[in-house]
């Protein structure tokens, strides 16, 4: 009998528990309230887009370590981390002594080959006046010999200077293109040296902010090793991974939802500009840049989301309004067609800004309560005002 007893309790509890979780809870002792002007709304399936939602990382649009162009020892920085800068401004002095001493060198070489120019020169001058001279003692001779009135050996002695002053003007023409060579030679020694001055004083490309200082005063800065790292505050992109089996819904100037929780940005407008061909081998996933709005107040590192569209299917999206929480339970207040209202269990699946979609619990064409008073229950009777 015991036995039998408990048989009969458990069936009780489940048949409870049943009728609780079904889809409709029967109407209780409010049925003859009523409610006025409530706000109904029809299930509507529409074929709503698919998305997949991408997370990633904000950078911003230019970003780069700036580094020595020669090695020299880091005198003082003019900056500190989170600084903005703008194109042109100095940013780290480095040791100028040495690139100092070279232009001296190099000025001092100038110099130098600039005074053996001149003496070429002059050199030069003086041999085409002596080829000159040579040649047109050459030409009388020439009248003398015709006319009988010199010697033969005369006349090849001033032949032989002739020959000798062309020569010696080919040699002084080809000293002075040397020397000029030289010059230039120099001009461009000067000019290298003078960059290298230059480069000691480390200058900001473009106008962004000290994200980093990689080095400290007193160290040695050498080619290639990073100084700091300077980033642009006016443009961002968020830099998402896009597996490859969605790689096919995007493309190049295509515009995406973004969402950047830490700034409460939830619908920005992004453009996708780079859609980088060469894929990542273990993930089997593409990195995808896409711009974000300019002037949002954003830092490298935060965390974003993209809504990539791939596709449509059939949805039932509700207003979060009408959503109804009890306990662990959610539900709609169903009007039928006697406009009785019904509480009914739905199952939620993804959420939007305002709405959700519902996965079971309602067919298309039934009614529902979209902004339901706390004091509305279940078997209450509307009135219908939309």
């Amino acid at each position: 009998m015991r036995k039998t007893g408990l048989l009969y309790l458990v069936i009780v509890t489940l048949n409870l528990m049943l009728s609780s979780c079904g889809d409709k809870v029967e109407p209780g002792s409010n049925e003859t309230q009523s409610f006025k002007d409530l706000e109904i709304a029809t299930v509507r399936v529409k074929a709503e887009p698919v998305y997949y939602e991408a997370v990633g990382t904000v950078m911003a649009e230019n970003a780069g370590e700036l580094a020595a162009r020669l090695m020299a020892r880091v005198e003082r920085i003019a900056v500190k981390e989170g600084d903005r800068v703008n194109a042109g401004d100095i940013l780290v002095y480095l040791d100028q002594r040495q690139a100092m001493a070279g232009v001296k060198q190099a000025e001092a070489s100038l110099a130098e080959a600039q005074r053996a120019m001149e003496a070429a020169r002059a050199a030069r001058d003086a041999a085409k006046a002596a080829e000159e001279l040579a040649s047109a003692t050459f030409s009388r001779y020439q009248t003398l010999k015709q006319n009988g009135s010199i010697s033969a050996q005369q006349f090849d002695e001033v032949d032989s200077r002739l020959r000798q002053a062309k020569a010696g003007l080919t040699q002084a023409e080809a000293q002075f293109s040397a020397v000029t060579a030289g010059v230039e030679q120099a001009r461009a020694a000067l000019s290298s040296a003078q960059v290298t001055l230059k480069d000691t004083t480390i200058t900001s490309p473009y106008t962004g902010i000290i994200a980093d200082k990689l080095i400290e005063e007193g160290d040695m800065a050498a080619p290639g090793k990073p100084l700091l790292l300077l980033e642009t505050t006016e443009k961002y992109r968020l830099h998402v991974e896009i597996p490859e089996i969605y790689i096919k819904n995007v493309s190049d100037k295509q515009e995406v939802k973004v969402e950047i929780p830490a700034r409460g940005l939830n619908n920005l407008n992004g453009i996708i500009s780079t859609i980088v061909p060469a894929g990542d081998s273990m993930s089997r996933s593409f990195l995808v840049k896409i711009d974000l709005p300019e002037g949002l107040k954003l830092k490298t590192g935060m965390f974003g989301r993209a809504r990539i569209a791939h596709g449509a299917s059939n949805q039932v999206i509700i207003s979060g309004t009408a959503i109804i929480s009890r306990g662990q339970l959610t539900g709609l207040f169903m009007v039928g067609g006697d406009g009785v209202v019904h509480f009914r269990l739905v199952r939620l699946g993804r959420s939007y800004k305002d709405s959700f979609e519902v996965l079971t619990g309602v067919t298309d064409g039934e009614r529902y309560v979209v902004k339901p008073p706390f004091t509305l229950v279940d078997g209450a009777r509307v009135e219908v005002s939309s």
